[in-house]
Parts: structure tokens; sequence; C-alpha cells
């Protein structure tokens, strides 16, 4: 039984079948958006290193 407070109020009373793909829809939605936010930050820590150049030694020290 999928749990009701995860499913909009129109919803709640469909299909268990109209429920699993409205679930699944928003898993592939939460993976994709956690995909971008992974390659943001990686993108972001490169820049910040790259940003750091040749100070980067002397703020280590």
């Amino acid at each position: 039984m999928i749990p009701l407070e995860l499913l909009p109020p129109s919803l709640r009373t469909a299909t268990v079948e109209e429920q699993l793909s409205y679930l699944l829809q928003r898993r592939t939605t939460i993976e994709r958006l956690l995909r971008s936010l992974e390659k943001y930050s990686r993108t972001r820590e490169g820049t910040l290193r790259e940003a750091q150049g040749p100070y980067r030694d002397l703020i280590a020290a």
C-alpha cells in the first residue's frame, strides 16, 4: 500500500496503477535533479580550485 501523504489529493482516490505511474514519474524527476546537483557540485569545486590558482599553497600553509 502506498502512503497517501505521498500523493497529491487528486490522486488519493485514483487506481493503484495511476498512483504508481505518478510515483515513478516523480522518482525519474528526483533522480534527474540529483544528477544535475552532483554535476553542479563537481563543476563548482573545480572552478573554486582553479580560482585559487597559485595562492592555493599559501592558503594551505
